[in-house]
């Protein structure tokens, strides 16, 4: 086995493909941390926004045993029945 010398040359293009690669996994590290940001927000929206359909549901209920069943005009601010 021999030890041999690079040239200064060979030496940059290693130092500079080491650095390419440092660069590219540091920003895939990234992505992939910014990926698990986005999924755990998009699950915490989502639990949200099914908590909101409940709390419509509950809330129309509330408003049919009050005023009868019916639709709400957000126009007019008016609650129709369905008589």
């Amino acid at each position: 086995m021999a030890t041999l010398k690079i040239n200064e040359e060979e030496i940059l293009k290693i130092q500079e493909l080491q650095s390419k690669n440092s660069n590219i996994l540091l920003e895939l590290g990234d992505l992939e941390v910014g990926s698990r940001r986005i999924t755990k927000r998009r699950e915490e929206l989502h639990a949200a926004w099914d908590e909101l359909i409940k709390e419509d549901q509950a809330f129309g209920q509330q408003l049919s045993e009050k005023y009868g069943k019916g639709t709400f005009n957000f126009q007019t601010n008016e609650y129709t029945t369905e008589d």
